[in-house]
């Protein structure tokens, strides 16, 4: 007669999960006082906030409380004029203080006449001429269709190296990406950099030259 066995049940690990909630996790905003100059200006910040805001998942509370632990000197004094049961996009309205008062022309005309600035780099001069561009989407003032080819036209002929303007020719006439532009200029202008500091250097001949 054969043993019986007897029939072994496995448990599983009883575990609780945790859910996370992420609504009720307070964004942290970059702090804005307008009276450091390390710290973020006031178009940054309002961009952080609004970025924010289109995140359906978070409260409007949470928001507001965000908003308050990043505003810092002046600018959050400037809270004791709105009710305490102030709504993110009230308080917004520290845009009619801090924003750019620039009417719409005027930023058009700034696009249109920048030029790359000595010293400044492919990078910072690609930047300016987007936070310019994109101020102006903003304002309606251009379409936001026409922002790449704006940008390219614009970054390309306004730098201010004629050698790096005449060695990306061919990358501005056969690129159609601002983004893939500005990365070709930026190896094309190391490039030169690099170029220019081995011709200037002195050769192993003109050492040897100066020692005699």
């Amino acid at each position: 007669q054969s043993e019986e066995i007897p029939l072994q049940t496995s448990h599983s690990d009883s575990c609780s999960a945790i859910v996370f909630d992420s609504s009720a996790v307070r964004p942290r905003f970059l702090v804005f006082s307008r009276e450091e100059k390390s710290e973020t200006l006031f178009d940054v910040w309002k961009n952080d906030v609004q970025c924010a805001l289109r995140d359906a998942g978070r409260s409007a509370n949470i928001i507001v409380q965000a908003i308050r632990s990043s505003l810092k000197g002046k600018a959050r004094s400037l809270l004791l004029t709105f009710p305490t049961d102030a709504t993110p996009e009230q308080i917004e309205q520290l845009d009619g203080v801090y924003g750019n008062i620039y009417p719409s022309e005027k930023l058009l005309q700034q696009i249109y006449t920048s030029k790359q600035e000595a010293g400044e780099s492919v990078v910072d001069y690609g930047i300016m001429l987007k936070e310019l561009i994109q101020r102006c989407i903003e304002r309606k003032a251009i379409n936001n269709d026409v922002k790449n080819e704006m940008l390219q036209t614009k970054f390309w002929s306004g730098l201010s190296d004629s050698n790096l303007r005449n060695a990306s020719h061919y990358k501005y006439d056969t690129i159609d990406d601002f983004e893939t532009l500005r990365r070709e200029l930026r190896s094309i202008e190391l490039d030169l950099k690099l170029l220019a500091s081995s011709s200037s250097s002195p050769s192993v001949s003109e050492k040897k030259s100066t020692c005699i």
